[in-house]
């Protein structure tokens, strides 16, 4: 969207300068803010399709028990998640 807005900024610039060349450059500046714009816009609605579209972290609740290596011998762990 940014080069959007440089090239709708770029096309005043040509109109107000009065030069015979500066109409085929203020469409083509005009062309330039178009597909900007548009290959902009259908940027953002992608990500937003993505960004809506992604499931979100699953919440698990349970009990795990693992072994846990100790200096004497072995040991366990409880944790717990909910």
């Amino acid at each position: 969207m940014g080069f959007g807005a440089f090239f709708v900024v770029r096309k005043s610039q040509l109109q107000n300068g009065g030069c015979s060349n500066d109409a085929s450059l203020a469409d083509q500046a005009q062309t330039g803010a178009t597909i900007g714009f548009a290959a902009g816009g259908a940027a953002l609605v992608s990500a937003l399709v993505v960004f809506l579209s992604v499931p979100g972290p699953k919440n698990q609740v349970g009990w795990v028990v693992a072994p846990v290596p100790l200096s004497g011998g072995a040991g366990a762990t409880l944790r717990a998640s909910f």
